[in-house]
């Protein structure tokens, strides 16, 4: 989600091995023309499901009012933080990070189910990681 899979590599698991794609997570989606609200947005969510990150993966993104955010994740042992900027259009989340070596990326993903306590995005391929509000 948001980079996390930018920085992950390959997670080893054949494509039928995956679990949690767009077909199978299609309840509570939002309306296709309903402009999610980013105060819902705003704050620190934590990971609690990705298809694509290994087990064990523990992830944090915080969004600001200003636009920023910053994800911080641990996986396999390995700690990395990055920062950015992120730009809600419609249902869609599109964020452009920096991280370690300069290297930038931008990553569009759309918002599944937002409310208070939980954010729900799936990325171009399917792949859905879940998240509950810290």
């Amino acid at each position: 989600m948001l980079g996390l899979s930018a920085c992950s590599g390959d997670s080893g698991k054949k494509e039928s091995d995956k679990k949690g794609t767009l077909d199978e997570e299609k309840k509570g989606e939002p309306e296709r023309g309903s402009p999610i609200n980013p105060d819902k947005l705003v704050g620190t969510w934590e990971l609690t499901k990705s298809a694509v990150l290994p087990p064990g993966t523990k992830a944090t993104v915080d969004f600001t009012r200003d636009s920023k955010m910053t994800t911080t994740a641990t996986i396999q042992g390995r700690t990395l933080t990055w920062g950015g900027t992120y730009k809600l259009n419609g249902v869609n989340i599109t964020a452009t990070q920096k991280g370690a070596g300069g290297k930038v990326w931008t990553e569009t993903n759309t918002i599944q189910t937002l409310d208070d306590r939980k954010l729900v995005l799936v990325d171009d391929e399917g792949h859905v990681d879940e998240y509950k509000r810290k």
